[in-house]
């Protein structure tokens, strides 16, 4: 079942999130594909995936393809704060690997982080709907956007409220 879908700006590569996918050790994980376009027909060129997945967190709910780069979310961890995070991986000479997870320390259960996603060049937003403000009088669950940017040396974040 494919949960989300992202294009290049040219329409001959895509990346489609599978979040309800089985793995060989672990069901509803998920997964990612990434496919090139070829006269009439679309070919698998790589199957995105984190090791480290586990039963339920539904990796792939949200992807984004941005050149090189790629950032698929999971909805769910299965350890405390039970938060999603996001996986970016980078392509080199036709090979996609892993290079960071982002995943906030500040991070609360039932904040949802990574609930969305958008990736611009080196910039990733990510959605946390629920998570609380210190500058709220009332309904304390405001929500923010995580900003990231991807490094080849560093990773780092920084909210915005």
């Amino acid at each position: 079942m494919t949960s989300s879908v992202a294009m290049l700006r040219s329409p001959t590569e895509i990346l489609v999130g599978a979040s309800l996918s089985d793995s060989s050790i672990a069901l509803e994980s998920g997964a990612a594909y990434v496919f090139i376009g070829a006269e009439n027909a679309w070919i698998e060129q790589a199957k995105l995936f984190a090791s480290s997945l586990n039963s339920g967190e539904r990796f792939g709910t949200h992807v984004a393809l941005d050149g090189e780069t790629a950032v698929v979310t999971r909805a769910f961890s299965a350890t405390p704060p039970f938060n999603g995070s996001a996986f970016v991986f980078v392509r080199n000479g036709g090979v996609w690997s892993l290079k960071t997870e982002i995943k906030p320390i500040d991070l609360k259960e039932g904040d949802f982080f990574a609930n969305s996603l958008s990736l611009s060049s080196d910039t990733v937003l990510l959605g946390s709907p629920s998570v609380e403000s210190i500058y709220s009088t009332g309904d304390s669950n405001v929500g923010a956007v995580y900003l990231h940017e991807i490094d080849l040396f560093q990773s780092g974040f920084e909210t915005i409220d």
